[in-house]
């Protein structure tokens, strides 16, 4: 007998689909601690206290436990197929995501990060699902891409974060000066040495170019970013 004829063909296509949902994936997932990772700076405007930072990190775990067990006992996924869930909890998950601008309320804040768990029950859970219809072999090494592209998209806030300091936001007269020489090292003098080193390498090479980002606190400053738009 020929054993070759009783292996399955793998789809046409799998690899493609396992980049497209690990995409998805990171973008989905920089919500999940995109409050967490300016825990600092809310603290400031919000006047946080330790329990209600916690409770801003903690509500999306505990909103993702709720929508997942939900969706469970209801059976959504046999209901509606994984692709439309990822879809559906994609752009709610960015959509609670972007109520913490509209809110001034650390309260009301907790309740979209809960809200943002919720929804992420639906991305993280059912992309698993859907890349094991894709992968008949070789299934261990496409989860393993889905779980890092998830911790990727979960560690991009904190991330995107470090790349610049918008510390100390105060009115100026309150603010301490070695804040504001960190501020100055952070977002001046640290993007000043890394064009200085490029620069050189450039010149080594005979061309290159140098792209410098910026804020919009440095176009249109708020109140109490002296520190940053200075920077």
């Amino acid at each position: 007998m020929n054993t070759e004829l009783l292996i399955e063909p793998q789809p046409a296509g799998r690899f493609r689909a396992l980049f497209i949902l690990s995409i998805c994936n990171v973008l989905s997932m920089t919500t999940w601690f995109s409050a967490t990772a300016v825990i600092p700076q809310l603290q400031s405007i919000w006047n946080l206290t330790p329990t209600l930072s916690a409770w801003l990190t903690i509500g999306v775990q505990l909103g993702f436990v709720i929508g997942a067990i939900g969706s469970s006992i209801v059976s959504l996924s046999d209901v509606i197929s994984s692709k439309k869930l990822m879809i559906y909890g994609s752009i709610g998950a960015a959509a609670a995501n972007l109520g913490l601008l509209l809110v001034e309320s650390a309260y009301l804040a907790i309740f979209f990060r809960l809200m943002t768990g919720v929804f992420l029950a639906l991305v993280y859970p059912p992309s698993l699902k859907l890349i094991s219809t894709w992968f008949r072999r070789g299934r261990g090494l496409a989860l393993g891409a889905l779980v890092g592209s998830i911790t990727l998209g979960s560690a991009a806030p904190h991330f995107i974060n470090a790349i610049g300091d918008q510390r100390p936001i105060s009115p100026i007269l309150l603010s301490k000066d070695n804040d504001w020489a960190k501020s100055i090292e952070t977002n001046l003098i640290v993007p000043v040495n890394l064009t200085k080193f490029f620069v050189k390498k450039f010149i080594d090479n005979g061309s290159g170019s140098v792209i410098l980002a910026s804020g919009g606190g440095a176009a249109a400053p708020r109140r109490n970013f002296s520190a940053y738009a200075s920077a």
